[in-house]
């Protein structure tokens, strides 16, 4: 995991979740004409993952200790 802080693990979870609501209400925004926000619960987990891991490799980049 690499972070072993409990708070900022929730912390990283709550930015995570908050970015990818962000980036799917603009990309309905973007795509008006498809009225239905259909993503396979394969393509969901591993999308949720990699949003996780975007977020802790940034924090841990940018951090400063």
């Amino acid at each position: 995991m690499g972070l072993v802080d409990e708070e900022e693990e929730k912390r990283v979870l709550e930015v995570a979740n908050k970015a990818q609501q962000a980036f799917w209400e603009e990309v309905a925004t973007l795509y008006p004409e498809i009225d239905s926000g259909d993503f396979s619960p394969g393509n969901t987990i591993m999308f949720d993952e990699q949003c996780i891991y975007a977020v802790r490799e940034w924090v841990r980049g940018n951090k400063k200790e």
